[in-house]
């Protein structure tokens, strides 16, 4: 059946109620929910080792309303029939667009005009709910206050590793759902001993109602962890809940009916300012929820990950995989993008972690044209990064391969790389000298103050931004930043490439006078010492003359 047809079929979704109930030590809600005339579903979701607490039934009818998505886009039913508790209009309004943007893949893959204005209409009121077979579930913030400690929201990839890595941990805890063996095997190998883990059951319901030809596609998952985790944080009395969403996730993946539709719209910065909003005024004045990797994207991460080794072989990212056993499946953007973005950092050590070499498959070509849009492509809907990331990191692969060995997609792909070198003084021009050497028929931009006022229009033109040392950072390089490009300097490709020890010296005044009596201090200790930088001798000039030792 088609979208019209089966919204013609079943006409009213209905939020009828759940059930609350101890066992074993445990707390079990199950859900309620009905599509007219008679189809019911009864999702489950286990609390373990935790006591029920009276006044909290508002948090659990909020956690239904998110759960409720997944269910509802089977039939898109024009109606949505809240019973289990009351909306006011503020709220309506809040879940609509939390629908349109979170199902914003779905209704694209599906071809569903989310924009028609009776697509759809939440109904809900004191009489609906009192006229149910439920008692009027208490409508009240919860405003207890909390205790002082993290609850740290633990997936199976590269970013939940790092957060455990970095933040500080007194008092944390874990925090997983349904959590699969790379997850497990993350929040063990952090020291995590004692998580606290959540079971989610699907009503096998809407996966037979999927195999008949119901509608079907991706939900805002994180959006579900969100307000899961902050009934957990009540019920387990923790003030901050910590994710680990990142900058690339605030980009979009296609335009669709006037609607940037994002994969991630529930990892973006919009929803966390959206949700915590949300949260203060309904669920828990005392609740935290924000993501300690906001600020990096996934380049940064990467680069931070590749320092965590116990991490490298348990880590999965791959959806794909996880319905495999918890394998790399090699074959998907997830899988390419992960590796692409860890190569420069970790090199053909990814062949053992990932089963074989992904940038020597030219099999994969399309994936890569995908993850660097080409002209009529888009970004894969998938958590992948952008495409400045992807063109950075596939300079430091061929810079780090020295001409040598270019691995097979990046040589294939190479002319997609977009570089403005930004001020060509005598640092700039080393590095200008240091990229052609490895890419001699690429053409790179340069621009610098002497060429006129508006010099930094160029930065427009470009995806990865080399400033020199000379260049203050200034208003247009910081808004070419937030616009996504990658701004990296000469330093910056030093320490990513350079597998060797560095000591930095920073401050205002004094790093030269420190940095050479470090130099000293070291070479007259007899080790193989070098003094590089803006003291006179350019980082990069000097890597093809040092090596690890």
């Amino acid at each position: 059946m088609n979208f019209n047809e089966l919204r013609e079929k079943h006409k009213q979704f209905v939020y009828e109620g759940y059930e609350i109930k101890e066992y074993s030590g445990d707390i079990k809600i199950t859900f309620e929910f009905l599509i007219t005339p008679d189809i019911k579903f009864h999702p489950e979701i286990t609390f373990p080792h935790v006591k029920w607490k009276l006044g909290l039934e508002n948090l659990v009818f909020n956690l239904g309303l998110v759960e409720m998505i997944s269910y509802w886009k089977a039939t898109c039913s024009p109606e949505i029939v809240i019973k289990a508790g009351y909306l006011n209009e503020d709220q309506i309004k809040w879940w609509k667009e939390l629908l349109i943007k979170g199902l914003g893949e779905f209704f694209y893959k599906n071809k569903i005009d989310f924009t028609k204005s009776d697509l759809v209409n939440i109904v809900s009121h004191p009489e609906l709910v009192s006229g149910s077979n439920i008692e009027m579930p208490k409508q009240v913030r919860h405003d207890t206050e909390l205790q002082k400690r993290d609850l740290i929201l633990v997936g199976g990839g590269k970013d939940s590793a790092v957060t455990l890595e970095t933040i500080e941990r007194k008092g944390s805890n874990c925090l997983l759902l349904n959590p699969t063996e790379a997850a497990k095997k993350i929040a063990t190998a952090s020291g995590c001993k004692n998580p606290i883990i959540i079971r989610r059951t699907i009503d096998p319901k809407l996966l037979e109602l999927n195999g008949k030809g119901y509608l079907n596609g991706h939900t805002p998952f994180s959006a579900y962890l969100a307000f899961l985790s902050t009934m957990a944080a009540v019920l387990y009395d923790y003030k901050t809940i910590v994710v680990s969403n990142e900058a690339s996730s605030n980009e979009g993946n296609v335009e669709f009916h006037g609607l940037i539709v994002n994969h991630q719209y529930s990892k973006s910065v919009e929803f966390e300012e959206k949700f915590s909003q949300y949260s203060k005024k309904y669920l828990s004045s005392d609740v935290n929820y924000y993501s300690f990797l906001r600020d990096l994207n996934d380049l940064d991460i990467a680069r931070q990950f590749s320092r965590f080794e116990k991490y490298h072989q348990i880590f999965r990212s791959c959806n794909v995989g996880s319905k495999m056993g918890g394998i790399w499946c090699g074959k998907c953007s997830k899988c390419l993008f992960s590796y692409l973005i860890l190569y420069p950092f970790l090199g053909d050590k990814l062949k053992s972690y990932f089963g074989k070499d992904l940038l020597g498959d030219e099999n994969l070509a399309p994936i890569m044209e995908q993850l660097l849009q080409l002209p009529g492509k888009f970004k894969p809907f998938e958590c992948v990064g952008t495409k400045e990331e992807i063109e950075y990191a596939m300079l430091l692969g061929i810079l780090k391969s020295k001409g040598r060995n270019i691995p097979k997609l990046l040589e294939k792909f190479k002319d997609q790389i977009s570089i403005l070198v930004l001020g060509v003084g005598r640092e700039g021009s080393s590095t200008l000298e240091f990229l052609k050497k490895y890419l001699p028929e690429k053409q790179i931009g340069t621009t610098d103050k002497k060429d006129g006022e508006d010099y930094l229009e160029k930065l427009k033109e470009y995806d990865i931004i080399i400033k020199s040392p000379g260049i203050p950072y200034l208003p247009a390089i910081k808004k070419a930043r937030d616009d996504g490009k990658i701004i990296s300097s000469s330093t910056q490709i030093f320490f990513d490439l350079f597998e060797g020890k560095i000591i930095g010296a920073t401050g205002t005044k004094g790093k030269s006078t420190t940095a050479s009596l470090i130099y000293e201090v070291l070479k007259s200790g007899g080790l193989d010492v070098y003094l590089v930088g803006n003291i006179g001798q350019p980082a990069l000039e000097m890597l093809d003359k040092i090596d690890e030792n």
